[in-house]
């Protein structure tokens, strides 16, 4: 298979690509063409597709002709605010959609359309469910509809029945991020999911930043995760779930998940993380489903706090996650006490494998930060990168500080930053941490930096 790019900056695409850019020639018509950028990546022309022919019938003609060369069609859209850059958007996408529908293409594995204003009401996402429906993509590898925020309930349904007409026996990833689905959407995909035609996805992403899901659409996902349904899942994105009863049913669902492989990534963000939630998601870290978990992503959940983060401590101090390497919860409400707690996990050589922590927007004291520093000092493992906002130091925080941080004086290693015992105003927080991770680094074992470096991807 064709090695993987970059599409939008953050998303991945394969090679073999048919890049719709949303450009104006002089004459204002918007046509197919190549991204030169993609082409200098991956050392491939893509086929151009223009759409300033005269019909409509010329455009499905030209677009028939590409599409049985293809194994991966990527449309990027317009990204504009509405009007005809979305009406451009929907019309191309329905004469797709249409073409598809003519006859079987076994070669397309990948087909993203992503950020294409598509609309429930233009027909174009309906174009595309009869084109899944009819059995034409049945080698589809994977579907990414992401940021079209006018798909909504009345698409998903659409979208859900062509999911359930078992056409898509070995489809792995689904990507329905940002698509202004609300509960109603969410029950019609969760029907599809649960009825045992998409056994072989591995990977699930749902729900957006600015979508919200309340307790009838989580509990009628949960369902899907209780029935086994998709055994072979272990890539798990789910966000904007707003109440915590249906986040409880959820985290209880996977809990006790019959799943064929353990979960590799979880990521749990805009969603009601309360404290009872907390317990109930610790306990659920301890279990079989997540015993090779390697990323979990709470980003964005402003109900954590202390006392929830504390409550996950539970589970970040069994064994049964040793092998996660990335732990995010940026931009949450955890403050002074919950660094402490993990702070404290992090010196007693919990979390072995850690690799990348993510806690910026959080409140670091200075207290916190000298709890973060111990730990890389007095844990010679702790190599972890820690993003998070350190506090400002001062003159104060010698007089105030120094009687205990005793083990800065580590066989006069400060000595290189200069004979004067007055550090704290030249030297922050931040340094001091970053010293004692190079240290800890260094002093590991080739083969240790080896393993650990293999362990991230």
């Amino acid at each position: 298979m064709a090695t993987a790019g970059s599409m939008m900056g953050r998303r991945h695409v394969h090679a073999e690509t048919l890049t719709h850019t949303n450009s104006m020639d002089e004459d204002g018509a918007s046509r197919f063409r190549q991204d030169s950028a993609s082409t200098k990546r991956f050392g491939r022309i893509s086929r151009t597709l223009t759409w300033d022919f005269e019909s409509h019938e010329q455009v499905e003609l030209r677009l028939l002709e590409e599409l049985e060369l293809e194994k991966s069609v990527v449309v990027t859209g317009s990204n504009g605010p509405g009007g005809s850059h979305r009406d451009d958007d929907n019309n191309r996408i329905s004469a797709l959609g249409r073409v598809l529908q003519q006859r079987p293409f076994p070669r397309v594995k990948t087909l993203c359309l992503a950020d294409c204003s598509l609309a429930e009401e233009s027909g174009a996402m309906a174009e595309l469910a009869k084109a899944i429906g009819a059995g034409n993509l049945s080698n589809l590898d994977w579907l990414n509809l992401l940021d079209n925020s006018f798909i909504g309930d009345l698409g998903a349904k659409a979208l859900a029945e062509a999911l359930e007409s078992g056409h898509l026996t070995v489809l792995r990833r689904l990507d329905l991020v940002d698509n202004g689905i609300g509960d109603a959407g969410l029950t019609a995909l969760a029907g599809a999911l649960g009825s045992g035609q998409l056994k072989a996805l591995k990977k699930l992403r749902l729900g957006g930043d600015y979508e919200l899901f309340l307790t009838s659409g989580a509990k009628a996902l949960a369902k899907v995760f209780e029935s086994g349904h998709l055994p072979r899942l272990t890539d798990l994105h789910l966000r904007g779930f707003g109440e915590e009863e249906g986040v409880l049913a959820i985290l209880k669902a996977l809990e006790s998940s019959t799943i064929r492989r353990a979960f590799k990534k979880l990521e749990l963000r805009h969603c009601h993380l309360g404290l009872e939630a907390a317990k109930t998601f610790a306990s659920a870290l301890q279990s079989r489903p997540f015993g090779s978990l390697t990323r979990l992503d709470l980003k964005d959940n402003i109900l954590m706090r202390d006392e929830e983060l504390i409550a996950l401590s539970a589970a970040f101090r069994s064994k049964n996650l040793n092998y996660l390497w990335y732990l995010d919860f940026s931009c949450t409400s955890v403050g002074e006490k919950g660094l402490i707690e993990l702070a404290s996990l992090l010196e007693a050589g919990h979390l072995p494998g850690l690799d990348q922590c993510y806690a910026s927007g959080c409140v670091n004291t200075k207290m916190s930060a000298l709890a973060l520093i111990r730990a890389y000092d007095r844990n010679a493992s702790l190599v972890a990168n820690i993003d998070i906002d350190w506090p400002r130091t001062s003159r104060a925080d010698k007089r105030i500080y120094w009687p205990t941080i005793k083990f800065f004086e580590v066989n006069g290693a400060w000595c290189t930053f200069g004979r004067s015992k007055v550090l704290w105003p030249k030297h922050t927080w931040q340094k001091y941490a970053e010293f004692f991770k190079a240290r800890n680094r260094n002093q590991m074992s080739s083969v240790e930096r080896q393993k650990r470096n293999m362990n991230t991807f």
